[in-house]
C-alpha cells in the first residue's frame, strides 16, 4: 500500500524528499486530471491532496472519491491541528496523543 501525493511541484518536493515514490503535480487547473489518475493507481492506499487543488475538483471528481472505498483520499491543509483531526477521522485513533 502506498501513500500518493497530489498538489503543486513545491507541495510533492517534501513528500518525494520524505520517500513517497508516487507524486502527481500540476498546476491547480489540472487539479481533477491529477487526482483522476492517481486514483487509478492499484498501488494507493492513501491519496494525499495539497487543499488548494482538492478545492478545485468538480462535482464530478468529489463523488468518484465519495463512492470508493480506496483509496482513501485526504485533503491536507497548512494547519497541524486540522491535519491531526484528518488523520483522526480517517484511522479513527488520534496519533498524535501522547507526543
Amino acid at each position: 500500500m502506498n501513500v500518493d501525493i497530489v498538489g503543486s511541484d513545491v507541495f510533492v518536493l517534501g513528500f518525494k524528499l520524505a520517500g513517497a515514490k508516487k507524486c502527481f503535480s500540476g498546476r491547480k487547473e489540472q487539479a481533477d486530471e491529477l487526482l483522476l489518475n492517481a486514483l487509478q493507481d492499484p498501488s494507493a492506499g492513501v491519496i494525499l491532496v495539497e487543499e488548494s487543488y482538492f478545492e478545485r475538483l468538480s462535482q464530478k471528481t468529489r463523488e468518484k472519491i465519495r463512492e470508493r472505498i480506496s483509496p482513501v483520499v485526504l485533503e491536507i491543509g497548512l494547519g497541524e491541528s486540522e491535519l491531526r483531526d484528518k488523520v483522526r477521522r480517517a484511522v479513527g485513533v488520534d496519533l498524535y496523543r501522547g507526543v
